[in-house]
């Protein structure tokens, strides 16, 4: 696949999560650290639906907002093990990345 098709698909889930609420964004974000692109697409379709299915308090939400600011870079994060940092030990946020 070559660059620019890739660099459109990043920018495509950049654009869809700016319109979604924090924890779609920050799920999403994780999803985007993902080995290859079709398991980053799997990772993006889970969240997807199971975003569709739940509903985030405002605190959550507020939360999630936070995880953003202390997991960036969120790859590099989540390569040094730090996954408190990114939410992902928090029971809502990992079941709305992993679908399970």
């Amino acid at each position: 696949m070559s660059n620019v098709v890739r660099w459109n698909i990043l920018l495509v889930a950049s654009i869809s999560m700016a319109c979604g609420d924090p924890c779609t964004e920050l799920a999403k974000k994780i999803c985007d650290c993902s080995t290859t692109i079709s398991e980053q697409q799997a990772c993006t379709q889970r969240v997807d639906q199971t975003g569709k299915k739940s509903s985030f308090s405002s605190a959550q939400k507020e939360q999630c907002e936070h995880w953003i600011d202390l997991c960036d870079p969120v790859c590099d994060t989540l390569h040094r093990g730090e996954l408190d940092k990114c939410g992902l030990a928090n029971e809502s946020l990992a079941k709305l990345v992993t679908g399970s």
